[in-house]
């Protein structure tokens, strides 16, 4: 079986049948399952020899096992162990020679607490689960007893309490399955646990109150319906020797109506239907869990939704981004547990979130010569990666394959894909502390986010506090902050006592999640305070910095990233081209700038006037009135409390307009337009920061102002450009400006002929 180089053939799949989502799978696991085979030891898959925070060893082992996450799924078709024989034998040789004791391969007794083996577990359930009627249930006695044995360990050690716990239930859920009932009060005690992480609309967090990202649908999420959904399938079979029925919950239309109610922590809302059960009957009790997590489940559809863009695109924002396609696999389990979904919504509409996702990755760069999946996001990237993310980390994502499982006579293979793309034009999302706005016709997901923060993991700055992510010009992580080049600070604000040594922002001493404005509080020193309020305005959005600061700073702040290959603009216009991209002329090569920090006044200067143009009405959304604010957010993980008295002090009144026109940089590529006005005082350029810095894009410039302020308290108000569809260009090539008044706690925009009054509430107190 010959695999063209970097995986070609998955990349020009339609997915539109099963046969076609089951040939994409079998592409992408063809170059791994070769040096499983070629490798000389059962249960390993060695791709490479990066580094991990566990043993090479052990990298090796999560490899083997995190393929069965796309084996079992592939397997679940029966037809298809004559198809692969041979792979069929070495997935079922590895889980017997790793559980063996005394084996040459045996994957180890005993484990450890923090076990990365315990995360494993969870694929090796699965596959069991998924291959019971063909693996399972043909081995001897011993060997069921060696595997049994073997995956006891994960009771008798500590595990962190976030996802973790998720695995150990998937384990015992197998115990209860295989005839040890009693497991199922092990079931339940974590059950307890996790379902307590519960916030609302669908979301709950993974262990840490002030992290939620990704890593919730796709683990969280996920896994809770994977199990859900494989235990049905299993009772299934138990019940009739047969695990293809159809399934009553199955739902081709909208469903039943879900009460959207947050629920406070540790309690049970109040329109949820789960009791803790006192039943002897095991499948009385997980009956009872599944119906509460389909219940979850179902609120969480309209909500991850909206960080989905009308290409397929996910919003890249937090940790674990090298599981790239896992971010569609909430709705392949969705499908696959057969949720009643929210009223609007159909099965087409989820098929078309799954498969419009993984079409997206299949385009990408995710692929080496070789066909392999490396480290990385849309191309391969060891700088963004965890601690965690070993050599085959990547291979998680083949988890969204849980599809596949779906019989063939089941409506999901016959139901059309939605053509309708469903997503909101600006969206207050509480739990994971968002504004999500969408462009003109969803091509691109915009986040505006604040009072997130994860101490625990690489550039997590980076990737949890910058002012807003986009699907179509992701983030960037930094390489160092010696110099603003390899800080790659786009959509932040940096700070330094010189030009070298730079900070963003970790860790926000207050914030507050609007209708139509993210307010944050950032205090890198005991004696600098800066209040950050970041509006909407698609394509646009308006930043204020009120900067209150008792020592002399260098300020640095960028826009959205694009690709290397694109334009400058000689000015607001896309037909007014300066040449290729280059570095400013002020750009001294070493990522200091020459004559770029000269001082200028208190940015409360003269101004733009507003301009008269027609209207999109992008941005007049009729929001809820309710919002997300705390004070104090992180606790023990805030940043000093301001110790001077300039930075403590209230905001007085302020005034402040936008720059002018001239004021400007603006930078053309095939993937859209970005872009500023800065605030008055500062200077401008299109930055170029070291490669393989941002997630989606190997070599990017930046739009970003600079400048140098004095001790004092400064009020600067600046435009930011993200237009993936060009929505602010007009017939004539030109640039739609917005015009910006700041006067006391309102904030007065124009935009094409309409005006909009936003009242920043923390401004003034």
């Amino acid at each position: 079986m010959k695999t063209k180089p970097f995986n070609g053939d998955v990349a020009t799949n339609p997915l539109r049948t099963k046969a076609d989502c089951e040939q994409a799978l079998v592409d992408i696991l063809t170059p791994a399952m070769r040096l499983v085979e070629s490798g000389g030891r059962y249960g390993r898959f060695r791709m490479s020899d990066s580094g991990a925070v566990y043993s090479q060893d052990r990298t090796s082992i999560e490899g083997f096992c995190r393929l069965l996450w796309g084996l079992g799924p592939l397997f679940a078709n029966r037809s298809n162990i004559a198809r692969f024989p041979r792979w069929w034998r070495l997935s079922c040789d590895g889980i017997v020679h790793g559980t063996t004791p005394g084996d040459p391969d045996f994957w180890g007794d005993p484990l450890d607490d923090y076990d990365q083996l315990f995360v494993e577990m969870g694929a090796i359930t699965a596959f069991l689960f998924e291959t019971r009627q063909d693996f399972w249930d043909h081995l001897s006695g011993e060997a069921q007893d060696n595997i049994l044995t073997w995956l006891d360990q994960i009771n008798h050690h500590t595990l962190p309490k976030t996802n973790w716990l998720w695995f150990r239930q998937m384990v015992n859920t197998w115990f209860v399955h295989t005839g040890h009932r009693e497991y199922d009060a092990l079931v339940q005690a974590d059950f307890d646990i996790t379902a307590s992480h519960y916030l609302g609309h669908g979301w709950s967090y993974d262990g840490y109150k002030n992290q939620i990202d990704n890593y919730i649908p796709f683990a969280y999420q996920f896994f809770t319906l994977m199990n859900a959904g494989l235990a049905e399938r299993d009772n299934r079979y138990l019940h009739t020797g047969s695990d293809s029925g159809k399934r009553s919950d199955t739902n081709t239309e909208s469903a039943t109506t879900c009460d959207d109610v947050s629920l406070e922590i540790h309690k049970p809302a109040d329109n949820e239907t789960f009791e803790t059960a006192n039943s002897d009957d095991p499948n009385d009790t997980e009956a009872k869990r599944y119906a509460l997590l389909k219940q979850r489940a179902t609120a969480f559809v309209p909500s991850y939704a909206n960080w989905f863009a009308a290409d397929g695109a996910c919003l890249p924002f937090g940790r674990s981004l090298d599981y790239r396609f896992a971010q569609a696999a909430f709705w392949g389990a969705a499908a696959f547990a057969g949720i009643d979904l929210p009223n609007g919504w159909t099965l087409g509409d989820i098929k078309h979130l799954l498969l419009g996702n993984l079409r997206w990755w299949f385009r990408q760069n995710i692929f080496q010569s070789d066909g392999l999946i490396p480290i990385g996001y849309a191309y391969p990237n060891m700088n963004m990666a965890e601690g965690y993310n070993g050599p085959a980390s990547a291979y998680w994502a083949l988890k969204t394959f849980i599809f596949l499982c779906i019989p063939e006579t089941d409506p999901f293979w016959t139901v059309r894909e939605s053509d309708d793309f469903k997503f909101e034009a600006l969206k207050l999302q509480p739990e994971p502390r968002m504004l999500v706005a969408h462009s003109r016709t969803g091509l691109e997901v915009q986040s505006f986010t604040a009072g997130q923060h994860a101490p625990e993991h690489n550039h997590t700055d980076a990737k949890y506090e910058k002012y807003v992510y986009s699907t179509a010009f992701g983030f960037s992580t930094p390489k160092a902050a010696t110099v603003l080049k390899q800080l790659a600070c786009d959509n932040t604000l940096a700070v330094s006592e010189s030009e070298y040594h730079w900070r963003t922002a970790f860790g926000y001493a207050d914030y507050a999640v609007h209708g139509d404005y993210v307010y944050s509080r950032w205090e890198p020193w005991s004696d600098v305070a800066i209040c950050n309020f970041i509006v909407p305005l698609m394509p646009w959005h308006i930043r204020v910095h009120v900067v209150d600061s008792a020592r002399a700073l260098h300020l640095a702040e960028g826009g959205f990233s694009m690709p290397d290959f694109g334009q400058e603009l000689d000015g607001p216009n896309i037909n007014a081209i300066r040449g290729v991209a280059e570095a400013s002329s002020q750009h001294a090569g070493d990522g200091s700038f020459a004559s770029g920090w000269d001082k200028g006044n208190n940015g409360i200067g003269s101004l733009f006037p507003e301009t008269d143009e027609s209207s999109t009405g992008a941005n007049d959304d009729k929001l809820a009135n309710n919002d997300t604010r705390t004070s104090n957010a992180f606790g023990e993980f805030g940043t000093n409390g301001a110790g001077d008295e300039g930075a403590k002090r209230a905001i007085t009144k302020p005034t402040a307009t936008l720059g002018s026109p001239q004021q400007s940089v603006f930078y053309r590529t095939k993937v859209g337009l970005t872009g500023l006005i800065g605030a008055e005082g500062f200077s401008l350029e299109l930055s170029a920061p070291e490669p393989n810095t941002n997630l989606l894009y190997p070599k990017t410039r930046i739009p970003m102002q600079m400048r140098a302020i004095d001790p004092g308290h400064y009020v600067f108000v600046s435009a930011y450009l993200g237009d993936r569809e060009l929505e602010s260009v007009g017939d004539d090539g030109s640039i739609s400006l917005p015009s910006v008044t700041l006067t006391g706690d309102e904030l007065r925009i124009g935009y094409r002929g309409e005006t909009k009054t936003v009242k920043l509430a923390e401004l003034c107190d």
